[in-house]
């Protein structure tokens, strides 16, 4: 079953992962944590298939652009079936998010930076801090209310 979601970091409670624009190709980076919430916060995240989508645009997933070996940034970029970059494992390894493609790689705020706008990459687990996420369950009101 698929959930609406807020990833918040755990390094600033007051941040989650966002995207700069609802677009293919955006960049994910840190973003302002408000109440539940927003269209460019919120997530919807399916244990079955390992995708988190916008919860905004469900057409638009998580996915890893540049991978040079060591790291790369994350994006959100149209659903394409298959595609293991896209998929990710929260479940298996809390309090981290592992891409799938990568195993070895999660979710990163660049740098330790703590403030809105950073951006988020995939990096090799390291135990730092900003590797560390919590996903927070958006009740269905606040979901209907922030993206209306």
């Amino acid at each position: 079953m698929t959930t609406t979601y807020v990833i918040q970091s755990l390094q600033n409670t007051g941040l989650c992962v966002g995207v700069t624009s609802m677009a293919a190709g955006s960049l994910v980076t840190l973003q302002t944590l408000s109440g539940a919430g927003n269209k460019n916060s919120q997530w919807l995240m399916d244990p079955n298939t390992g995708t988190i989508a916008l919860a905004s645009n469900p057409d638009l997933v998580l996915d890893v652009q540049g991978y040079d070996g060591k790291q790369g940034q994350v994006i959100v970029a149209n659903m394409v079936l298959g595609r293991t970059s896209q998929t990710w494992n929260w479940v298996g390894s809390p309090p981290n998010i592992s891409n799938n493609q990568y195993p070895q790689m999660v979710l990163d705020n660049s740098g330790g930076v703590v403030q809105p706008g950073n951006p988020v990459l995939i990096w090799p687990t390291n135990g730092g801090t900003n590797q560390k996420w919590s996903c927070l369950a958006v009740p269905a009101l606040q979901r209907s209310l922030e993206t209306a």
